[in-house]
């Protein structure tokens, strides 16, 4: 927010530089032309300051985002305009307490929580809303926090449906322009109406069609619902996103060989935490079929269990395997 502040201020003190020099001597909030000078050198000294801690904090976040993805982490943003709802949904969803108002900016930094979607490892993070127009400094200035949408593997985009339909179109239309500037519109992406608490079911239920005929339109086909993070009505939005999940291409169809009757549990937890099991069967050698993350393989593998991928559509109940 600061950057944002000193970026606003520059062409302010700019422009009291050159009527100094034109002998207006009206200066910046009283100061002369050598006052002001020296203003603005400060400001640039801090935004360079603030610019390396900024790079300083990225290249942490991003050693955390590989760690959380070796280990098996789903990550997904909460995107939206500003006051539809993000932070409560956040609140919501990981059980938590992140301070919530009716204001713009409320959320200045990214929130990440961790929480439990059918047993696998999911962590939300809480984005900065977003305004439509925004000058280009602010959005430099934010991108920080933006980056965490950039990076997420599913991205729940919250409107209030509680506003005139006139708003929602507008609100919606600024959102996907930021996601489209931010080269995201390829991503998962579930559509989530907050504050139905606030509506007639009609009234939502028409919503949900209108945002999802606008999406078809621009060649989208996101996964739209309607929720009340308030009152903590989410079962729809956990239903659309498990499916969400299990469609990325992280997950690959495979078949899980545990020779040891006493491994059999921990494997069956590992599985369930970075994918869904399909299904197992116990004998000497319990074969367990599973979507789990091709990623988290050789953490399989160096638990002495075998793997052997699948030809395994989903939603289909015969598979062929072709063995490595």
């Amino acid at each position: 927010m600061e950057l944002a502040s000193l970026q606003y201020e520059v062409p302010l003190v700019r422009e009291a530089i050159r009527r100094a020099k034109l002998g207006d001597r009206a200066g910046f909030k009283g100061m002369g032309e050598y006052q002001t000078r020296q203003y603005l050198k400060h400001i640039r000294y801090r935004m360079g300051k603030i610019r390396k801690e900024l790079e300083r904090v990225k290249a942490e976040r991003e050693v955390r985002r590989k760690r959380r993805e070796e280990v098996g982490f789903v990550l997904v943003a909460l995107a939206g305009y500003t006051n539809a709802g993000k932070s409560t949904l956040l609140n919501a969803l990981a059980g938590e307490n992140v301070e919530a108002r009716n204001q713009m900016f409320t959320t200045l930094d990214t929130t990440t929580r961790r929480f439990k979607l059918s047993g696998k490892r999911v962590l939300v993070t809480d984005t900065v809303g977003f305004i439509d127009g925004l000058p280009p400094f602010i959005v430099d200035a934010f991108h920080s926090t933006l980056e965490e949408i950039v990076k997420a593997d599913v991205i729940i985009l919250v409107l209030d449906s509680s506003e005139p339909w006139s708003e929602v179109r507008r609100k919606f239309l600024a959102s996907l322009e930021v996601l489209r500037e931010l080269k995201t519109l390829d991503r998962q992406m579930v559509i989530a109406l907050n504050k139905v608490d606030l509506t007639l079911p009609e009234d939502s239920e028409e919503k949900v069609r209108r945002i999802r005929e606008l999406a078809e339109e621009r060649g989208l086909t996101p996964r739209v619902v309607s929720i009340s993070a308030k009152l903590n009505r989410l079962d729809e939005l956990y239903n659309v996103l498990e499916s969400a999940v299990l469609s990325l291409p992280k997950y690959g169809a495979f078949e899980v060989i545990v020779k040891s009757p006493q491994d059999v549990p921990r494997v069956l937890s590992l599985v369930r935490s970075i994918g869904e099991v399909l299904d197992a069967q116990y004998g000497e050698e319990t074969r367990i079929r599973a979507y789990p993350q091709t990623g988290m393989i050789k953490e399989l593998t160096r638990m002495g269990v075998g793997v052997r991928r699948l030809s395994l559509p989903r939603g289909d109940g015969e598979m062929g395997g072709d063995g490595h």
